[in-house]
Order: structure tokens, then sequence, then C-alpha cells
């Protein structure tokens, strides 16, 4: 009995920490696809988040290093709104039949600040177009 009640206690506390994804697809136009997680943008605090993109790619990224055509990706940004940068947390690759291909995970939370988000969000960038929905959405002021 006590193997079982620990199995069970396991079992649901294995459930509670994955996380459920609640895609939304972001519009952009007919070429390119994109949806983001809009579960971590209703808990979004101060000048920082952080979010999930998924991208499918047509034709499918090849690259030195990958072994094998990548169709879909999930990418995890970190993004601090004050200055408009990105950094990349995690991004995993999938081939046609959407097994996992390769997950490169960076450990930047421990960076300082000037190197955790290098990347500008320029304007006609999917990541500038996300912004401006999520705050149309909430009505916060956006740039």
């Amino acid at each position: 009995m006590k193997l079982v009640l620990m199995m069970l206690i396991m079992a649901t506390g294995m459930y509670a920490q994955e996380h459920v994804y609640m895609w939304n697809p972001l519009v952009l136009d007919d070429k390119e696809k994109v949806w983001y997680d809009q579960s971590m943008t209703d808990s979004i605090k101060g000048n920082k988040m952080n979010i999930w993109i998924l991208q499918m790619h047509k034709p499918p990224l090849t690259g030195e290093g990958i072994n094998g055509e990548v169709y879909r990706s999930k990418t995890l940004y970190a993004i601090n709104l004050k200055t408009v940068k990105y950094g990349i947390l995690n991004v995993i690759y999938y081939d046609v039949s959407n097994k996992e291909m390769y997950n490169f995970k960076y450990n930047i939370d421990d960076y300082p600040e000037n190197l955790k988000y290098t990347y500008p969000i320029l304007e006609n960038s999917f990541l500038f177009t996300l912004l401006k929905q999520i705050f149309d959405k909430t009505g916060e002021k956006s740039n």
C-alpha cells in the first residue's frame, strides 16, 4: 500500500511540473507560421518575461552539424521589455515526424543583464509583432 501511495505521489509531482502549452497563432503572413504560448503572457510581471515560440519551417532548416532537416522548432525567449532586447534560454528542433532532434539549453540566468538580453527586437520581427499583439490585448501601452 505504501509503495502504491508513493508511486501516486511521485506521478502527481511529475505531472504538476510539466508545462501545459496554450498555443495561440501569431498572425504574420502566409509564409511564416508562428505560435506563442498564451499561458506565459498571462503572468507578465514587471519589465521581464519568458515566452515559448513555436515555428514551422518550410522549406525545412538545414545546416552544418544538424543531421537531417528541421521542420519545427520551439524556442524559449527571455525578453526585457524595458530595453526591448531578448536572449535565448532554450531551443528544440524537431524532424518531419515531430521527433525531437536537438535540445539546446543556454544557462543565461547567471549572466549579467547586459549579456542576458543581447539581441534587439527589431520593428519588422515576429517578436515585435508578438509584443504589440500582447499589449494590444491587455490594453497596456506598447512602443
